[in-house]
């Protein structure tokens, strides 16, 4: 595997420039690996979707804000030497998450939407999506109790709770094989299932720590900050990752560096008269 020197940057352009000509070796169909009838998504933005739609589902969000509301989206990039031998390099780039600022001042909370993005050379695809709010007044803190009924009817399933701090707790809605799974607590605290592993993976070893025992196909965690109670939320994160998804997309995405850069080294011109 190539080694890769990494630039992270943000881009107001839907594509940044690129050095090579990206090709699509993966694709994997939206829904692959959810359980029947769930639709892993959070605010309608789904695991799967294309740049493209995803950016289009974030602009909407902000553009339907209420009075006294307002929003931005940035679109961060990654951008990659792939050196080609004798010092010399091959540069490219691409979005590899979108990001939008949400300010609810009328509801007295602030809210962060990450979405994640594997290459070109995978789809291009959604593959995490991190939801962040803030409550600014005790007074519109909800409760969970009633959060987490829904969660179960949106998931279909309970979720798992492998600890509960003074001041915090984490849910953890897990399935693998399509379907459900009731992991141990060291399953889970061990291996970061539920924990987005956000950007590229830069090593083999990065790549074969993501979903290492393949038992943690996609998660959903939520943690909650407790605020006026211990049934109310200061804070939630929803964090919803496709382990499986983001493992093949890195996969095939190096594998498409590799074959490009092997290709370039093998190529050459017609050598001058002598």
């Amino acid at each position: 595997m190539i080694g890769l020197a990494v630039v992270f940057g943000i881009a107001s352009q839907a594509l940044a420039d690129d050095g090579i000509k990206w090709e699509k070796i993966l694709d994997i169909p939206k829904g692959q690996g959810a359980p029947d009838g769930v639709r892993l998504d959070l605010l309608g933005i789904e695991i799967g979707d294309r740049f493209e739609d995803a950016k289009a589902k974030l602009e909407r969000i902000v553009a339907d804000l209420p009075d006294g509301a307002y929003g931005n989206i940035r679109v961060h990039t990654t951008r990659f030497k792939l050196p080609t031998g004798g010092g010399s390099f091959v540069e490219t780039s691409y979005p590899s998450m979108i990001a939008a600022q949400i300010h609810r001042f009328p509801e007295h909370r602030t809210e962060e939407i990450n979405v994640y993005m594997s290459a070109p050379s995978s789809g291009a695809q959604v593959y995490g999506i991190l939801r962040a709010i803030s409550y600014l007044d005790k007074t519109v803190e909800p409760k969970i109790s009633e959060l987490l009924p829904r969660l179960r009817e949106k998931f279909g399933t309970d979720p798992l709770t492998p600890y509960n701090n003074h001041g915090s707790n984490s849910y953890f809605y897990v399935f693998d094989d399509g379907a459900p799974v009731k992991l141990s607590d060291n399953d889970i605290l061990l291996t970061g299932c539920g924990y987005i592993k956000p950007q590229m993976a830069f090593t083999e070893r990065d790549i074969e720590a993501i979903n290492r025992k393949g038992n943690c196909d996609i998660a959903l965690r939520v943690h909650v900050d407790y605020g006026l109670s211990d049934d109310h939320a200061r804070t939630l994160a929803f964090s919803l990752f496709d382990a499986a998804r983001s493992k093949a997309n890195h996969q095939a995405d190096f594998k498409f560096f590799d074959d490009y850069v092997n290709r370039l080294r093998q190529s050459g011109g017609q050598g001058p008269k002598l």
